[in-house]
């Protein structure tokens, strides 16, 4: 079983707004961010040689990093390092990480490449003159162009408005109509949930606020939702939210007929 079968790696041509990218499923882990043909082939020698038991290479620079991530070619694997660069979160088998390293580089240099319109290849299939590739994209370009401006101000103003609404739903809900029942139990989960819807309708509202406007469809298209751009914003805000919902609750007549009935019970359990 070679590298891409044990970690169950799929590579995928991924087609948004006629633009082809190029991405892998599975634990190909971040070789995926290396996009540079170059780089891959040298880190393929290095690999290569620090198997055949020559360390000359990695003795120079064991450097085998991503833009992304920190990583270092070492006799006994490739080191992970978290992003303080303190700490191993992972060591992938030299072997391992040549076999992903060959795959993705073979598939990236497997038309349609990346960052490459599917219109050049439908051209390329069709064997039209290349010297006419660049008109027939630029007219196709702005088609596309086009139908976005025409689609995507509706579908993106109806986004915003659903996720605006589902904002102040959450805001009314958790932070007035639930604390003003008669809810004894569960105020910490209720929180947690509460606190995480807000944050995340409100990180959506937040993300699709004037995405139908011209110039941000020429620029981007349709919003993309980024996890970690979304934890790094709403983390604060989420904990703010979670302590205001508790705080809520905790004022409310819920918990104090839960207080209520604790001090019965302790009563109750003094008396004779």
């Amino acid at each position: 079983m070679n590298a891409l079968e044990k970690y169950n790696i799929k590579f995928i041509n991924k087609i948004v707004d006629g633009r082809v990218y190029k991405i892998a499923t599975g634990g190909l882990g971040y070789i995926q961010s290396i996009k540079s043909v170059s780089a891959l082939n040298e880190y393929i020698d290095m690999t290569t040689t620090t198997i055949n038991g020559d360390f000359s290479s990695i003795e120079e620079d064991p450097d085998v990093s991503s833009s992304y991530e920190v990583a270092f070619l070492t006799p006994n694997g490739v080191e992970v390092m978290d992003r303080d660069v303190e700490n191993v979160i992972d060591v992938i088998p030299l072997q391992d990480f040549k076999e992903m390293l060959v795959g993705w580089r073979d598939f990236l240099l497997t038309p349609p490449l990346n960052g490459e319109y599917g219109i050049e290849r439908s051209l390329k299939q069709k064997e039209i003159n290349p010297d006419e590739f660049d008109t027939l994209i630029e007219v196709a370009k702005d088609k596309i162009l086009e139908h976005q401006l025409t689609t995507y101000p509706k579908q993106n103003r109806r986004v915003f408005i659903l996720w605006l609404s589902l904002f102040v739903a959450f805001l009314l809900f958790f932070l007035i109509i639930l604390p003003s029942l008669n809810i004894a139990n569960g105020i910490i989960p209720l929180s947690i949930v509460g606190a995480m819807g807000i944050s995340f309708s409100g990180f959506k509202s937040i993300l699709y606020y004037k995405s139908w406007k011209k110039d941000f469809i020429e620029k981007v298209g349709k919003p993309k939702f980024d996890l970690q751009t979304y934890f790094l914003i709403s983390s604060l805000p989420t904990i703010l939210f979670y302590f205001l919902i508790s705080w809520n609750f905790i004022s409310g007549p819920g918990y104090n007929l839960y207080k209520l009935g604790i001090t019965s019970k302790v009563i109750k359990s003094l008396l004779p």
